[in-house]
């Protein structure tokens, strides 16, 4: 398998996107939002909300919710859209 960044994967992805070498794609990354798995996602809720102060989104079902605190967020997840085992860092400042 061919290194990440050899001229032939470059090659490859700017064929797929119909873009010479000299283009560069123009975005800004908004946000990247982690999706945690859950085995029990009332007992998660709990955890982040009464005792790391997260608040819950609005919407959302029984297996999947989004909560968020001082401007980053997560998604829980009961069941199969995240996988196990996932390690995230969350940097924190506080007492």
């Amino acid at each position: 398998m061919a290194a990440i960044g050899t001229e032939r994967n470059i090659a490859s992805v700017l064929k797929l996107f119909g873009m010479t070498k000299k283009e560069k794609l123009n975005f800004r990354i908004e946000n990247v939002t982690p999706i945690l798995r859950v085995s029990d996602m009332i007992q998660s809720l709990a955890f982040y909300i009464d005792i790391l102060g997260f608040k819950k989104a609005d919407w959302g079902d029984d297996s999947f919710k989004s909560i968020s605190k001082d401007n980053s967020g997560l998604y829980l997840c009961k069941g199969g859209q995240s996988v196990s085992g996932t390690w995230i860092w969350i940097g924190v400042i506080g007492k």
